[in-house]
């Protein structure tokens, strides 16, 4: 089985710790995995044994093609080659038989996914990571079948929550769950030292300043709670919403407050605080939360069903809706008795260990490539 995973942008620069995970998983099974990533994204998260190619994501449909045909070429470069000497080629453009499936992270390489696996008769994986990635699938589906018929596909989701809502969608081809996981023995138990200030990291996606700005309004409180309390917020809210400093500003949290760049990506710093905020609630599964409750930070966020561990009493932190009241009332709790903070963490971690295991992730992609090699092609329906 040779897999390529092909990764967007977003998620080759913060996901590319769970990539690792999952390609090693795959490579202890035989898998032959090669990623690609954009050609200026910094790909340090790589994995040693797995050659990484790359291609272009200006991600114009009139010049996917050409794209598609370059990655191509670069797959066929690969030392030891991908495709059996003398191959004959099983691609509707009669190019070797270099894949047997393309396996995309990130949606924005939907599209030239769909081009490389017309190329190359291999089946397509799509990781369903948002509930908007999951409106895109009728419309995916049909672009599939005007390019190559013959391509098969499997939809991945990474909870069941998030299945659900692909299901709705009616799609041709089949959805199945495969839940994100970690390696705890990769996580070491966060412990403050006494004495040593509160530290509280804000993932934020930027999209939304008006979810921010109450998280920043209760933390200003909360400060005179805890008054060596370390605030430390993603660039990205920054960036996309210049007002959230000034109002950080307007608030006196200047002297506590670290901007950070690429949190995300570079996610050390947020495993080694006490509290992971996330004022979003837009339906996207991320998996520093997954990666901050197996070190036993406390996650606080807003119940969102798409992100189950977050909709779960116990293990996080729940808030009712994006208000300085709500968030106030949350993070109170634990900013003000540390036994609290640090049993919340202890069940956090508890649950992700026991339940998100990534070997359960890795085998239910080999499941999923497994039945694309067993499935014949779908006929699709005219009315697609």
């Amino acid at each position: 089985m040779r897999a390529l995973m092909l990764v967007d942008r977003s998620f080759a620069t913060r996901e590319h710790a769970m990539l690792r995970r999952v390609e090693v998983g795959l490579m202890d099974d035989g898998v032959r995995v090669v990623r690609a990533v954009p050609d200026d994204v910094d790909d340090a998260g790589r994995t040693p044994l797995a050659p990484t190619v790359r291609y272009h994501d200006a991600n114009w449909r009139i010049v996917n093609r050409a794209h598609a045909r370059r990655l191509i070429r670069e797959l066929q470069l690969i030392d030891p080659p991908l495709a059996p000497a003398g191959g004959t080629g099983a691609g509707a453009d009669g190019v070797p038989d270099l894949l047997d499936v393309v396996h995309v992270w990130g949606d924005e390489c939907w599209d030239l996914a769909i081009d490389v696996a017309s190329a190359t008769g291999a089946a397509l994986v799509f990781e369903l990571w948002s509930q908007a990635s999951t409106r895109r699938i009728r419309q995916i589906e049909r672009r599939v079948a005007s390019a190559d018929e013959s391509v098969r596909i499997v939809w991945l989701a990474p909870n069941a929550h998030l299945r659900g809502v692909a299901e709705a969608q009616s799609p041709v081809w089949p959805v199945r769950a495969a839940h994100w996981g970690i390696h705890a023995d990769d996580h070491d138990v966060h412990v403050r030292p006494p004495g040593a200030p509160l530290g509280v990291s804000i993932v934020s996606s930027g999209r939304d300043e008006s979810s921010i700005r109450p998280v920043l309004d209760a933390l200003s409180q909360c400060v005179a709670i805890n008054e060596s309390m370390l605030i430390f917020l993603d660039d990205t809210a920054v960036r996309s919403h210049p007002g959230v400093w000034k109002h950080a500003e307007r608030l006196g949290l200047l002297d506590h407050l670290s901007i950070i760049a690429d949190m995300e990506s570079r996610r050390e710093l947020i495993l080694d605080t006490d509290l992971l905020v996330l004022p979003d609630a837009l339906g996207e599964v991320r998996s520093i939360i997954l990666d901050a409750m197996a070190s036993g930070v406390v996650v606080a966020a807003r119940a969102d069903p798409c992100i189950e561990v977050t909709a779960l009493p116990g293990i996080a932190l729940l808030v009712e809706g994006p208000t300085e009241g709500a968030w106030l009332t949350v993070l109170r709790r634990v900013i003000s008795d540390s036994d609290e903070l640090r049993r919340i963490g202890a069940l956090a971690r508890e649950r992700v260990v026991k339940d998100r295991p990534v070997h359960r992730q890795v085998d239910a992609i080999l499941a999923a490539y497994g039945e694309l090699a067993d499935n014949a092609p779908i006929a699709f329906p005219g009315a697609l």
